[in-house]
């Protein structure tokens, strides 16, 4: 929703563009359709995301540490798209 002040009937219209959108996927994927190859980019991400993931969950890191370790992880690459334009 890129509005400033959406009101409710935008934000109706966006809900249900979305459900036909996932409608959509939803049929491809039980006719056999596969989704895009993930990049090296996008596989590099996910690991250092499952990478913290795991190490909280065996008590390495705390919350506290895993929210940061994720917003770098976030902010790293919303920084490499800023600067791209």
């Amino acid at each position: 929703m890129n509005k400033h002040h959406p009101n409710i009937w935008h934000f109706t219209n966006c809900l249900k563009q979305e459900e036909v959108y996932y409608g959509h996927q939803v049929i491809q994927m039980r006719a056999g359709a596969t989704g895009r190859p993930k990049t090296k980019k996008t596989n590099c991400v996910q690991r250092r995301i499952d990478t913290l993931g795991d190490r909280y969950e065996n008590d390495e890191i705390n919350l506290e540490e895993y929210l940061e370790g994720l917003s770098f992880v976030i902010a790293k690459d919303k920084t490499k798209i800023k600067n791209k334009k």
